[in-house]
């Protein structure tokens, strides 16, 4: 709430660690004005339309770029993913004093400003760094990316990405997308929204179809279908859908787990917003939700189950590219 109530801005970053690593530079770079991040981990619906909302009423916005993460809508309790101090966003100042009088403030944020600033490491540097806010990876070389690091990733974390959904959660989703989202789209004609849906790789909807179920892959690609649907009808809405471009979802030099990108591969995707390619419209819309049914069903990807699961299977088998350097989406041939 600080930064909203006294940075200055006029355009919003604004979802979930898809959206973590772009720089403020590279969004100024792209598409001018003062860009400022809203992006906590695990960006909820919710979470995104509060913070929208009190951004819109501290300052004139004029832009809004957002992740639409499709995955993320499963989970349908709507809440916060990451709790939210309630009493920082109200308009009571005299209950504020909690956020300076609490353990975690003092025993841990304090100490890490002052350690920072003495420190010479650069992931430590950048925790202060304006431009990386909210940033997991400097590319100081502590992330690892390519086949084998993205199942060493996602066997440690012990969970896949998406939850298992039904007929009846899929009504949850819809109805989340219609209160967080397009109502706040409607209600602020005047701000332009540049939403785009995050390049989950290959592996994340193969895991998809093979973990969580047929039906959830089914339920995920309605969804996916209707909410496009509903914002191309809106006209301050550019719609953008990177999902079921091979060269990028199919290349796990990328990527660090199933879903998490490299900080080069999201200058790329704010360069192809820019440049309006990976527009959907009317005519593509359906082939951007058919076309993951065949991503999901890429045979080379059939061992992100078991290799999670600790069985030994030969390194990148069926993948092209050294896993253990990392390409650039302008290196990608086409």
């Amino acid at each position: 709430p600080g930064l909203i109530r006294h940075y200055e801005y006029d355009s919003l970053l604004v979802g979930s660690s898809m959206c973590q690593n772009f720089g403020l530079s590279d969004l100024q770079r792209e598409f001018g004005g003062s860009w400022i991040k809203l992006t906590p981990s695990g960006c909820r619906p919710v979470t995104a339309r509060k913070v929208m909302e009190m951004a819109f009423a501290e300052k004139p916005v004029k832009r809004v770029l957002m992740g639409l993460d499709i995955l993320g809508y499963g989970d349908t309790t709507n809440q916060h993913k990451v709790a939210l101090p309630e009493y920082i966003y109200d308009d009571t100042p005299w209950n504020d004093y909690k956020y300076l009088w609490n353990k975690t403030i003092i025993g841990e944020a304090i100490p890490l400003v002052f350690k920072a600033n003495r420190s010479e490491r650069r992931n430590l540097k950048c925790k202060l760094d304006a431009d990386r806010m909210w940033s997991w990876d400097f590319e100081d070389g502590r992330r690892q990316y390519g086949y084998d690091a993205t199942v060493l990733e996602d066997k440690l974390r012990g969970e896949f990405y998406a939850c298992k959904v039904d007929q009846a959660a899929k009504e949850m989703m819809l109805r989340n997308f219609h209160q967080e989202l397009l109502a706040v789209i409607q209600k602020h004609r005047d701000v332009e929204f540049l939403i785009f849906t995050p390049p989950y790789s290959a592996k994340a909807w193969y895991g998809v179809k093979y973990k969580v179920g047929d039906e959830s892959l089914a339920i995920y690609l309605d969804f996916k279908r209707l909410a496009l649907r509903k914002l191309l009808c809106e006209p301050n809405v550019k719609l953008f859908d990177f999902q079921t471009d091979r060269d990028i979802v199919a290349n796990f030099d990328n990527y660090k787990d199933c879903i998490h990108y490299s900080p080069s591969l999201g200058r790329f995707l704010l360069s192809q917003i820019r440049q309006g390619t990976h527009r959907v419209t009317e005519a593509n819309l359906e082939s951007s939700v058919s076309g993951l049914v065949e991503i999901a069903e890429l045979r080379e990807h059939e061992d992100v189950v078991g290799r999670a699961a600790g069985e030994h299977v030969a390194a990148g088998a069926g993948i092209d590219g050294d896993a253990g350097e990392l390409a650039l989406p302008g290196e990608i041939d086409h």
